[in-house]
């Protein structure tokens, strides 16, 4: 075996074993963070362990920050919880104050309108799920009640404060409510949302 054959294998054979460690060390951290999230579950919704059920939100999971939606497998059309594992270990539950604010300060760089509002309306009270262009029935209310800027919609004032507007609907209670949220750069997150017509 030449000598260039032989130091392709061993380079190759370390980058691969590189990329199983890396991918072994991710699936890890993904594990145990999981496992976090099941704890404090049961302690904060006082589940048994074993109807305690947590599953990934890919489309908010970003820079480090790992969404959960956990239910109780017993209660299959009962509540769904947003739990956020952050980068540096830390699990934000249902208790946790401030818990959107410290969520969009930590991976919210550089992400566009709607991902800010959907963290905001799964962590937050903001009166239901995020309104955006998959909910056309929604949309079709909130023109009839003379609104045109229907999805979220961010914008940033020139001290970086973000001001961000956007809908929610609440299966439940049949409503649609307008939401104003504020973020300054060293301030607290400010919610306002008012109904703004119901979809009878």
């Amino acid at each position: 075996m030449s000598k260039t054959l032989s130091s392709l294998i061993h380079h190759f054979i370390l980058l691969a074993s590189g990329m199983f460690i890396m991918t072994f060390t991710a699936d890890t951290a993904a594990a145990s963070a999981l496992e976090r999230v099941l704890d404090q579950a049961e302690a904060e919704l006082n589940w048994p362990r074993s109807q305690v059920e947590a599953s990934v939100i890919d489309v908010l999971t970003r820079d480090g920050c790992t969404f959960y939606g956990v239910r109780n497998k017993q209660q299959m059309d009962g509540p769904r919880y947003g739990y956020v594992a952050l980068p540096d270990g830390s699990i934000l539950g249902v208790r946790e104050e401030n818990r959107a604010e410290r969520t969009l300060n930590v991976c919210g760089r550089g992400a566009d309108s709607v991902w800010w509002a959907g963290v905001i309306a799964r962590l937050e009270n903001a009166g239901g799920v995020l309104v955006t262009e998959t909910a056309p029935l929604a949309i079709q209310q909130i023109r009839k009640a003379g609104i045109e800027n229907v999805l979220p919609d961010m914008k940033r004032s020139a001290d970086g404060t973000v001001l961000l507007h956007f809908h929610t609907y609440d299966l439940d209670r049949n409503l649609i409510h307008q939401v104003d949220a504020i973020l300054p750069p060293q301030g607290h997150l400010e919610i306002r949302k008012s109904v703004i017509q119901s979809s009878d």
